[in-house]
């Protein structure tokens, strides 16, 4: 049995778990978080410290013990802890100190669905183009999740259904990741997949939580959790018009080595002044949230 656990990881969806501990959430996203945590059987107790972990657990299964549990983790000190029924295992919340909780709603970030926005492309993935806009903006649509379709059938082997928001089903893609090609007037799933998300989009508007940017020359990417999944995903790529959808074109999200937060919220400026066309780049809350996220938000 492993008495001493050193670890890092700079995504728990990627990397969560070493032996019996896993960081399941961080205080900030893709930052390193570091824990080392030594397990002592003869007195059934848990010493360490921690580094950017907000939401841990133990198996005691895995620890071998069913007794009660004491902990001293970053001069947190806790007795007789034992996982709440019905969970096997025991959860940790850090809120300036650590207390005991329940299991993580699946609703919640953790390592199970994480983002960032090129983890969309996970999960059996669907593409869906919007028939409802202007001729140009149908056309865009079609072309593109065709491009990108084909572009990752030609970089990682892979075949990626396409179809039309008019043939589109969501329950025969129960449990599937979904991108949506448009905005919420030109794309007719939209409504259904992300009408509560915090970031909505129609002809000549773009708002991400109470921020509004007007104009026909943004381009967006993001990725939200999709409701009634515990582990699925939809996202969006699309602008407030014409020209912010073709802004899109030129983001390499699909490139390999390209990093991606959960939300890029830009106008067409980025292609000739760089970062100072980013509007809004960052990360949702643990909650999915954006008023509890981590945004970056140009200076006015």
């Amino acid at each position: 049995m492993v008495r001493h656990v050193e670890f890092a990881t700079a995504s728990p969806h990627i990397s969560a778990r070493n032996h019996w501990v896993t960081i399941d959430a961080q205080q900030a996203q893709l930052k390193l978080s570091i824990l080392s945590l030594r397990f002592d059987p003869g007195v059934n107790r848990v010493t360490g410290s921690t580094t950017n972990v907000a939401r841990l657990a133990l198996d005691p299964s895995l620890m071998g013990t069913n007794a009660p549990l004491s902990i001293n983790i970053d001069s947190t000190k806790l007795t007789g802890l034992v996982p709440f029924s019905p969970d096997t295992l025991l959860w940790l919340y850090n809120r300036g100190a650590w207390r005991q909780g329940r299991a993580p709603a699946a609703e919640l970030k953790g390592a199970h669905r994480y983002g960032t926005f090129k983890d969309l492309f996970r999960n059996d993935v669907v593409f869906v183009y919007g028939t409802a806009g202007d001729a140009e903006e149908q056309a865009w649509a079609f072309n593109k999740s065709r491009f990108d379709a084909e572009r990752f059938w030609y970089q990682g082997n892979g075949s990626i259904e396409v179809t039309s928001d008019t043939e589109f089903e969501g329950g025969a893609y129960s449990d599937r990741n979904i991108v949506l090609y448009g905005n919420s007037a030109t794309n007719r799933a939209w409504r259904a997949l992300l009408g509560d998300s915090p970031l909505q989009a129609q002809k000549g508007e773009v708002s991400l939580g109470s921020t509004v940017y007007a104009g026909t020359d943004i381009g967006y990417v993001f990725i939200r959790p999709r409701a009634g999944c515990t582990t699925a995903c939809v996202g969006a790529i699309g602008g407030s018009g014409i020209r912010g959808m073709r802004l899109t074109d030129r983001m390499p999200y699909l490139l390999p080595g390209i990093a991606f937060p959960d939300v890029i919220v830009a106008r067409t400026s980025l292609l000739s002044k760089g970062e100072e066309g980013v509007e809004a780049a960052g990360f949702f809350g643990l909650d999915w949230s954006a008023k509890e996220g981590e945004f970056v938000f140009r200076a006015p």
